[in-house]
């Protein structure tokens, strides 16, 4: 049964994916994918660290990256682990974050 907490929750991803780029998304799918192919376990830090380097595209919504990361998850290419690590970034400040594990995962480049 779903919670008011966890409708809430749906609501907003969806609303922010919503607002995103087109663009964005893709190349946002594109570094969960190639992230998750060459490490085994890896938090969205990983996933903005790629973008950084490899895609043009930005978003005024950070939060959509958590959108893309459960579309990876639906899609199969990671899952959700019960760890959790803080952030070393300072846009962060240090906030938790999930760890995933990939199921995709060919080893390291």
């Amino acid at each position: 049964m779903t919670t008011a907490g966890q409708l809430a929750r749906d609501v907003a991803l969806h609303v922010v994916e919503a607002n995103a780029s087109e663009s964005w998304k893709a190349d946002a799918r594109e570094a969960v994918f190639e992230v998750a192919l060459y490490e085994a376990a890896f938090t969205s830090d990983a996933v903005w660290l790629w973008l950084r380097l490899n895609s043009p595209a930005r978003t005024h919504e950070h939060r959509a990256l958590g959108a893309i990361m459960q579309w990876a998850h639906k899609e199969g290419i990671i899952e959700p682990t019960e760890a959790w690590v803080q952030s070393p970034s300072a846009q962060q400040h240090a906030r938790p974050l999930r760890v995933w594990r990939s199921v995709i995962f060919r080893g390291a480049m």
